[in-house]
């Protein structure tokens, strides 16, 4: 990550705190009013009734959840695809490794014949039988 890119990730991250901080702050339901204190408090008749009746008329309807569902889904696919990662790169695995104990188990090319190696490359002793034809 370049220089410029971890400033901006520590003034974003800070950013974040400030404001999770200033939410964490604020309760989920507010507190509810007391009217009695105002109603004993204020000289005016009716107004704190009329406001009581405006307030209690007011709904704040809860967003609906629709978002839950597909993130859900998104998780399930995300997550089969993640299976299926695995499951072939344990066989690659598995082919690769198998491929390293054939390799280890080969005579090392020092002490190997021509005709050994030949026989362990037909398509080397062919190309060289063609090039020799050629010739």
């Amino acid at each position: 990550m370049s220089s410029r890119g971890k400033t901006e990730f520590v003034c974003f991250e800070s950013e974040f705190e400030t404001i999770k901080t200033g939410l964490d702050t604020v309760s989920v339901k507010p507190e509810p009013i007391n009217w009695d204190f105002y109603t004993k408090n204020v000289s005016k008749p009716g107004m704190v009734e009329a406001f009581r009746k405006a307030y209690d008329a007011v709904t704040v309807p809860f967003p609906k959840d629709v978002e839950t569902t597909k993130i859900n889904d998104t998780e399930k696919e995300m997550e089969e695809r993640a299976i299926a990662m695995i499951k072939t790169a344990n066989e690659q695995i598995a082919s690769s490794e198998a491929q390293l104990a054939e390799i280890k188990a080969l005579k090392p090319f020092e002490e190997m014949t021509i005709d050994e190696y030949a026989a362990l490359h037909p398509e080397w002793t062919k190309q060289c039988e063609e090039e020799n034809r050629s010739k």
